[in-house]
């Protein structure tokens, strides 16, 4: 009788956490995966004038954001298709993702904590910077500095890409190689 009483109040506990929202990250994938079913919903039936829509939209595109950073692949699976995005009113395109495919340079940061580390990417292009989430780590060695062109889904000044959606513009780098000209240092010196 004891066991029951205290898995009891233990599903009890879990079912209470998970209601608060305390378990993170999926709840907010399901909740993303609500709101996209309500605007899909919606738009497939063209009901855009009522209320429900622009607060569900403003609550999924606030939760698409935050979600970048964490779960991008939940973004990518919640992403409108392109003809229910073209369905869209203009005064609500603001509170939606694109689809967009951008160039420019690349940059790496590699932050490093004791126990935890991370790498953020962004792309710049004059003034602008969008910061790239990937669902899956791209392959591959490219640096600070390198041309790329990116291919994914934009909300705001960030972009959802698979690891596949970001490739080099450049067929060929090229490096000035000079030797070492103080005294007691060896080895090449690589300067980009």
């Amino acid at each position: 009788m004891r066991k029951s009483l205290k898995f009891g109040a233990l599903v009890c506990a879990v079912l209470f956490l998970a209601s608060a929202g305390l378990y993170g990250q999926s709840d907010r994938s399901r909740r993303l995966a609500a709101l996209t079913s309500d605007i899909a919903e919606r738009t497939a039936h063209g009901r855009f004038a009522d209320a429900g829509f622009t607060s569900a939209a403003k609550s999924r595109f606030l939760l698409m954001s935050q979600l970048a950073k964490t779960d991008p692949r939940s973004v990518l699976d919640n992403a409108l298709s392109d003809d229910a995005l073209a369905k869209i009113p203009a005064n609500a395109k603001g509170y939606f993702e694109t689809r967009a495919a951008l160039s420019g340079e690349l940059e790496v940061i590699a932050e490093c904590e004791e126990h935890d580390g991370r790498i953020h990417r962004s792309l710049k292009k004059d003034d602008t910077r969008v910061d790239l989430y990937f669902a899956n780590e791209p392959s591959g060695d490219l640096l600070t500095g390198a041309q790329v062109n990116t291919t994914g889904v934009l909300i705001g000044d960030r972009m959802v890409l698979e690891a596949d959606g970001m490739t080099s513009t450049a067929t060929k780098t090229t490096s000035d190689t000079t030797t070492a000209s103080l005294t007691n240092t060896t080895g090449e010196k690589r300067v980009l």
